[in-house]
């Protein structure tokens, strides 16, 4: 039957993460998953590298940036303190956190300015190549929050600072994305009637604008639109010229008893700590401990009676950024030589249900 082999998420996050990936490409291609459970597609959003963020903190120390808006992240919290946003954050002339909730970011910058909630306002997305994703507002905007599209609008000084965020979705929706589907019409026409000139194809203004709307209320209701161009638009990817070529991992080599690789995860309900000021998030039990309110850290069994601790002990997990004491869980799906601890605690200015739940695991990466 069908399979699928995925390289995992924070798995990823390693020296050996690329690796990693590639090996699980090839893997799902000798097993012939390519093209029925995988697609590549193609991801066609932004990826930032952390080098970006150093080189933002670099330009604000520097005096450069005048003005910098932070749209519903929170840096200070989920930056390691090693990067000085926080300090640098003090060198920009005006800073605008754009956060419907207290956070630490919220707390340093000079504006606050909240905006319109996912379910209150229009967007869409392209995850991948030809697949567009479309979001309408389910919901009426509380205490006349304004959509982070219509204040970008206003910032412009073009014709388009006049439209409002919807206008301007839906009239690029009309210009990019609507023509593939004329495209795909015409290309059918031209088989079916070769003697058909393109004149004969072309709607009247009236039809075309018709057509706009019936398709553009179909995508509203079903909430996507793939493109028959999208396979058109694939990019292949250069797998690996050998399996040699690949980075190969060298043996564990600790220098004193209890040292182990430490891997952090996002917790099951708080995520990396944007639903921390959630309470629900802390009180629903961890489905793989049970465990709740806190961050604890993940021992294997052996590892634990080496240590000689068990459920509940403290113990201080250490590194050359920091240390925490956290309490232990003794968990037999882990490796012997790893510690595993969940992200999303350790806040201080983010709402009485998460400031000081919990520890800040980015404190000793």
């Amino acid at each position: 039957g069908p399979s699928v082999a995925l390289p995992g998420g924070t798995s990823g996050a390693s020296d050996m993460g690329t690796a990693l990936a590639v090996a699980t490409t090839i893997l799902n291609l000798v097993a012939g998953n390519l093209g029925t459970t995988v697609e590549l597609s193609g991801y066609t959003g932004k990826i930032s590298k952390f080098k970006e963020i150093e080189e933002l903190v670099d330009e604000m120390n520097a005096g450069k940036i005048g003005a910098l808006l932070i749209d519903d992240v929170n840096p200070v919290y989920a930056l390691p303190a090693k990067t000085g946003f926080d300090l640098a954050l003090n060198k920009v002339d005006f800073s605008v956190s754009l956060s419907s909730h207290p956070d630490e970011t919220a707390a340093v910058v000079d504006l606050v300015l909240p905006t319109a909630d996912v379910f209150e306002d229009w967007g869409d997305e392209e995850p991948s190549a030809g697949y567009w994703l479309l979001r309408q507002p389910a919901a009426l905007p509380m205490y006349g929050a304004p959509s982070i599209g219509d204040l970008l609008l206003r910032l412009r000084s073009t014709e388009a600072s006049s439209q409002t965020w919807h206008e301007y979705l839906m009239n690029r929706w009309k210009r990019e994305i609507y023509p593939q589907t004329r495209l795909q019409e015409i290309s059918f026409k031209s088989v079916e009637s070769p003697s058909t000139t393109p004149e004969e194809s072309e709607p009247s203004p009236a039809d075309e604008e018709g057509g706009f709307l019936t398709w553009w209320h179909d995508c509203l209701a079903k909430g996507y639109f793939k493109s028959p161009l999208g396979a058109q638009r694939f990019q292949g990817v250069v797998v690996a010229a050998s399996v040699d070529s690949l980075a190969q991992p060298s043996a564990a080599s600790f220098a004193h008893k209890g040292d182990f690789y430490l891997l952090g995860f996002p917790h099951h309900f708080v995520s990396d700590g944007r639903f921390a000021n959630a309470p629900w998030a802390w009180e629903v039990p961890d489905p793989m401990t049970g465990l709740v309110w806190d961050t604890w850290v993940l021992l294997h069994p052996d590892a634990a009676a080496d240590l000689g601790v068990g459920d509940n002990d403290l113990v201080s997990i250490k590194s050359k950024r920091g240390t925490l004491k956290l309490p232990v869980k003794v968990y037999p799906h882990i490796h012997r030589e790893a510690v595993a601890v969940p992200f999303g605690g350790g806040h201080i200015a983010n709402g009485r249900y998460s400031s000081f739940t919990g520890q800040r695991l980015i404190d000793l990466l």
